[in-house]
């Protein structure tokens, strides 16, 4: 009897997981976020990026502090990318009308965006999950901390600070640039406790060759002035 029960249960469990696989409607323990997650990434190499896509780039600053003896900007942020991938793309009518996933980074491809002008050769980054749209638009916000420099204007309050942001191994012409609708976003950003107050900010797209190589190369450059708060002027 219980070996029975157990040939049973073993057959059982190799419908649900073989059924999702498959795509079988036998498989009743199998969600249809399971299916498609299946489906999506069942021959998904993530060491290759997406065909014809561009990189949508905006950085958005929580908290950002000045060390006045080393020229030091240390700023919380929360940095904004969208590009398309036609692998992650599906038809909502087959999945039960699921219209986005959100998914481990490391499941996908993802941009190897660096501060170009940071002060250390590391850079702090929580690698979030990504969201993923049934049209295969993936948008990915990692919160990560950004250490460069900035200058003082004399005798003002005023800091300016140059933030420029790029992928380090990809040429613009496989992974061109472009600024997302808000490329600075300071709508989180804390001017009651932070000990700099943002002030205004201009971005642009900047691309150059090096003496390396022949591709041209682009990088975002994101311009932000802020000012001392009173009691740390």
């Amino acid at each position: 009897m219980e070996k029975g029960m157990s040939l049973l249960l073993g057959a059982a469990l190799v419908t649900v997981i073989f059924g999702c696989l498959l795509q079988s409607p036998l498989a009743s323990g199998c969600s249809e976020k399971d299916r498609l997650v299946r489906d999506l990434t069942r021959s998904y190499l993530t060491e290759v990026e997406p065909d014809k896509t561009t990189l949508k780039i905006g950085i958005a600053p929580i908290c950002s502090s000045y060390d006045k003896a080393t020229g030091e900007l240390k700023t919380n942020a929360w940095e904004k990318l969208t590009w398309t991938d036609k692998r992650l793309s599906w038809n909502p009518e087959e999945y039960n009308g699921i219209q986005s996933l959100r998914l481990p980074s490391k499941l996908v491809w993802i941009p190897d965006t660096k501060l170009y002008n940071s002060l250390s050769a590391t850079q702090e980054r929580d690698f979030t999950n990504v969201v993923a749209l049934h049209d295969g638009t993936v948008i990915w916000v990692p919160v990560l901390v950004y250490r460069s420099l900035c200058t003082k204007e004399a005798a003002t309050r005023q800091l300016n600070c140059q933030f420029k942001i790029g992928s380090w191994t990809y040429d613009a012409d496989t992974l061109p640039l472009d600024l997302e609708a808000k490329p600075v976003d300071v709508s989180d950003y804390q001017n009651a406790t932070c000990p700099l107050a943002f002030k205004s900010s201009t971005a642009f797209i900047r691309t150059k060759h090096y003496d390396c190589c022949k591709e041209p190369y682009s990088h975002a450059e994101f311009n932000i002035q802020f000012e001392y708060q009173d009691s740390q002027a």
